[in-house]
């Protein structure tokens, strides 16, 4: 009984050492990243939504910015566009099949896609003011 006491306070303890490791690591060492939506669209029909997410990190080469589709009913979302070197990103619905998303000439764009099924997404750029 004494062997199995003993057992379970080392365990205890090699639990408690990895967690303030872990706890140690992660707020001193570990990039901080703040998530931000800063505009959401709704398509006119009501089954689509799309967002413009930027994570903002100490970091720089960790932050983030992109354009994302979703629907209502699901938790599924697909990434449409990466974005970089701005974020005066504005999204508007032309109809329920087109998003149309307008940044600055400037703008970095990575695209993905297409996605069967998904609606199209275009790009608008504006002159760098």
């Amino acid at each position: 009984m004494k062997r199995l006491l003993q057992v379970v306070v080392a365990l205890f303890a090699v639990i408690g050492v990895a967690y303030t490791a872990f706890a140690v690591y992660a707020n001193w060492f570990l990039p901080r990243c703040i998530l931000a939506s800063s505009q959401e669209a709704q398509s006119p029909d009501g089954k689509y939504f799309a967002v413009f997410e930027q994570s903002n990190c100490q970091d720089p080469g960790r932050s983030r910015a992109t354009v994302e589709m979703g629907t209502l009913n699901s938790k599924k979302r697909i990434v449409w566009l990466d974005v970089k070197g701005t974020t005066d990103v504005r999204m508007t619905w032309n109809d329920n099949r087109e998003l149309i998303v307008t940044l600055p000439e400037s703008a970095v764009v990575k695209r993905y896609g297409p996605y069967d099924e998904w609606p199209q997404v275009i790009e608008r750029r504006l002159p760098n003011q």
